[in-house]
């Protein structure tokens, strides 16, 4: 009766038998309406299904089962539950019973709801921006490593932010040629330096994306020997592609002047 969690006995219908106060506070009920009580009637109707066949299987199975369900208050206000539901060997003399424990876990619902709202909102937003932010870390005798990265990773070189990580430096995808750029504009500023270019990157997918970065390098607040490096990634594919049929156009028109 003192417990934290709430404790229900069943029987095979899933008719409740005994309730502890813990129970009957979180139903927001008394133990004496609670007593003899389908438990399915306290069910939101949506997870009622859920609930059934979650008594089904611990009575079939023998073994302890659980599941999450959405209960409904008698004001009509809605909570999550966790249910666990062991069997209880039936006797002639004692029918199978079966004895769940009930935990409260709308708060962890909510957190879950709102960290799949913020992936949500962050995707929408990947999808349609065309910058990459980062920061990246090192120590004086090694190279730099991605910590931290946001944006339209996934759009601009075809790979996940887990990726990018895994790799530890973007250099991994800066095309051979552009290495030296890479190099001295971006790794190989010192701290209190700021720089910019433009490279290409080879896209997972084998195509080139033309990019502009900046970056800012300052010592690491943390450690008097580590080197912090912010950075911003823009695909600027659009705009070479226009400056390159600009050019053609441009060359062309010399051409067909220097004719007439």
């Amino acid at each position: 009766d003192l417990a934290p969690v709430g404790y229900l006995t069943l029987d095979q219908k899933g008719i409740i038998l005994e309730a502890n106060f813990a129970a009957a506070e979180m139903l927001d009920v008394g133990r004496s309406f609670l007593k003899n009580t389908p438990l399915s009637v306290l069910v939101s109707s949506g997870h009622k299904e859920i609930f059934f066949r979650h008594l089904e299987t611990v009575l079939n199975s023998g073994n302890k089962s659980e599941c999450e369900l959405q209960m409904r208050k008698k004001d009509g206000a809605t909570f999550h539950i966790r249910m666990t539901s062991s069997f209880v060997n039936s006797s002639p003399e004692n029918p199978a019973k079966v004895f769940s424990t009930l935990v409260d876990i709308t708060e962890r619902k909510k957190v879950e709801a709102d960290l799949c709202e913020a992936e949500r909102r962050h995707r929408n937003v990947s999808n349609i921006t065309s910058d990459i932010a980062y920061s990246c870390s090192k120590s004086v005798d090694t190279s730099y490593h991605i910590d931290w990265i946001t944006g339209a990773v996934e759009r601009i070189t075809g790979y996940s932010e887990d990726d990018l990580k895994t790799l530890g430096c973007w250099r991994g995808l800066v095309i051979p040629e552009e290495l030296a750029v890479f190099d001295k504009h971006v790794i190989g500023i010192s701290p209190g330096e700021m720089d910019n270019c433009e490279l290409r990157l080879r896209h997972k997918s084998g195509n080139q994306v033309w990019v502009a970065s900046s970056s800012k390098c300052v010592m690491d607040p943390e450690s008097s020997d580590s080197f912090r490096l912010y950075g911003g990634i823009k695909d600027i594919s659009d705009q070479k592609t226009a400056f390159e049929l600009l050019r053609e156009n441009q060359d062309r028109f010399r051409v067909a002047a220097e004719c007439a």
